[in-house]
């Protein structure tokens, strides 16, 4: 009696673990989309450049509502700015002082005062060029299953805003080492600023 009794629990145990692990999976695939997957979706860069504007990626995901998560990319839009435009003014400034010689703890110093430079200054330009997104099926148990969706989004601004911001924050930074009496600073910015900003001065 008692054998069959802990036959039937394991049994009843298996059949709740092999119905139950289903719960919580994501189809493989999406169930439906936006149209083909672009080729900006697929790729990772951070930014590129292309008809004299500075295009980004955004990304939104797992929300069950497709007007919210596209409320959601315009709302994450300045922050992903913000990121492209610090990580391409560091590409720039290395480029900058490249060949320099001071010290690489100087010259990492400003490198940052310089990118949160970038950071603080505003951007008036920036557009939505292009939108893409997937919708996929989760498996909820009992309750049947639930959707959620993916949302990517290009926005871009002109390469003149970014020659904006760099001019900005190079003139902060040069400030900020003037007032800091902090020579060296300086001098690595004034040597690097007609490479950086791209045009005599």
């Amino acid at each position: 009696m008692m054998r069959n009794i802990i036959i039937g629990a394991v049994a009843l145990l298996l059949f709740i673990g092999c119905g139950g692990s289903r719960v919580g999976t994501i189809s493989d695939e999406p169930v439906k989309t936006s149209g083909n997957k672009p080729s900006w979706v697929k790729g990772d860069k951070t930014f590129w450049l292309d008809d004299d504007r500075m295009h980004f990626r955004v990304v939104v995901d797992n929300e069950s509502d497709l007007s919210f998560a596209q409320r959601g990319l315009d709302g994450q839009a300045y922050s992903a700015l913000i990121n492209a435009v610090k990580v391409r003014a560091g590409m720039e400034y290395d480029e900058a002082v490249k060949g320099a010689k001071y010290a690489t703890n100087s010259i990492g110093q400003v490198r940052q005062s310089v990118i949160n430079a970038m950071g603080d200054v505003k951007f008036s330009d920036m557009i939505k060029s292009n939108e893409y997104w997937e919708q996929f099926q989760k498996d909820e148990g009992a309750k049947g299953v639930s959707y959620f969706y993916t949302l990517w989004g290009v926005y871009s601004i002109s390469d003149n805003e970014f020659a904006r911001a760099k001019e900005q924050a190079w003139t902060k930074a040069s400030d900020d080492a003037s007032r800091t009496q902090d020579k060296e600073a300086k001098e690595i910015l004034d040597e690097a600023k007609t490479r950086f900003l791209g045009k005599e001065r």
